[in-house]
């Protein structure tokens, strides 16, 4: 049984995020604000929804 604990266990798993989230909202769509929504996400070419999401509520708004 020594020899177990002799040897160094490896790490298994995903590594934590250094930054997690941990506050969420939630939002809720009609039929036709939900096509516009696809549509707008489609047209950006991001793969990931809450990026774009992200990128769309935090944009920066200096040019206007």
């Amino acid at each position: 049984m020594n020899e177990n604990n002799d040897r160094s266990q490896k790490k298994t798993g995903r590594r934590p995020k250094t930054y997690p989230a941990q506050i969420r909202y939630t939002i809720s769509f009609n039929e036709v604000e939900h096509a516009r929504f696809l549509q707008l996400f489609d047209q950006s070419g991001m793969k990931l929804k809450a990026h774009f999401i992200i990128s769309c509520i935090l944009k920066d708004y200096q040019d206007h």
